[in-house]
């Protein structure tokens, strides 16, 4: 990983490095078992939490489940992700199939989103959404193909984006570290995934001002990473502080602003 610290972001090829399904099922249910004995609540046969609780254990809170392939899969081979929803799914409030990473380049296709979705049906009882996220460097081309699909495949929605391989010019941080390999995360990547118009809006989210721009683009919900790196937790509550303290100056709400920008 590296730090354009000039430019507040981070290139990084780290991989989709794991312990694999079966490590992370186990911790995912210990987890749930923890929560059940220390407040002594029961479940139902069948259930893996009782009805009304989210996967996250918080209430208001969810807990996503991102599904990457692995490298040395055939590109024509969906079994990575099949296997994800079967073995995980069933610990997720939603489900992202990650086909967006520089890693392991894409483009989602009919036959892999019905695998996913079918897998979830059959081996997921609660059913949570199935999302698909995509890079920022897709052309309109690509993009209008992804839209098909999707409608296609009736996803639940669509996250974009991922890191980004290009390398915008107004970067100030050194060449040496600019020219690195890998995907570049921050606020470079604003201008390239806003403009898609995305479902969960991603990248370069570090205040209210950018999930704001989001929202009017059509984004119901946002994400951020690369910002936790720079100023910490806190961030989160800067964001969501700036958010509501906007929403009551310009007396709207979030479900008014999202896609606010295509109704004028």
């Amino acid at each position: 990983m590296f730090r354009l610290k000039e430019d507040n972001s981070v290139i990084n090829r780290y991989g989709f490095n794991s312990e694999g399904h079966d490590t992370v099922a186990g911790r995912l249910s210990h987890r749930i078992r923890t929560w059940l004995f220390k407040n002594s609540v029961a479940t139902k046969s069948g259930e893996l939490v009782p009805s009304g609780v989210p996967r996250s254990l918080v209430l208001n809170k969810a807990l996503g489940v991102n599904l990457g392939k692995n490298k040395i899969s055939a590109a024509e081979d969906n079994s990575d992700y099949v296997k994800g929803v079967s073995s995980l799914g069933q610990f997720a409030d939603y489900i992202v199939v990650n086909i967006s990473s520089p890693n392991t380049p894409g483009l989602p296709n009919v036959k892999l989103m019905k695998e996913v979705k079918e897998a979830r049906d059959v081996h997921v009882a609660h059913r949570p959404p199935i999302l698909v996220k995509i890079a920022p460097d897709v052309n309109e081309v690509e993009l209008e193909d992804i839209a098909a699909v999707v409608q296609e495949a009736e996803m639940d929605g669509v996250i974009i984006s991922n890191t980004t391989i290009s390398r915008p010019s107004y970067l100030k941080s050194d060449p040496t570290l600019v020219s690195q390999i890998g995907g570049l995360s921050g606020p470079p990547v604003f201008p390239l995934a806003v403009e898609k118009i995305p479902i969960i809006g991603c990248g370069g989210v570090s205040s209210a001002e950018e999930a704001i721009a989001y929202a009017k683009a059509g984004a119901s919900l946002v994400q951020l990473y690369t910002s936790l790196g720079y100023y910490g937790p806190g961030v989160v509550y800067d964001v969501k502080k700036g958010l509501v303290d906007y929403l009551k100056k310009e007396k709207t709400t979030w479900k008014e602003l999202v896609g606010s920008d295509h109704q004028k």
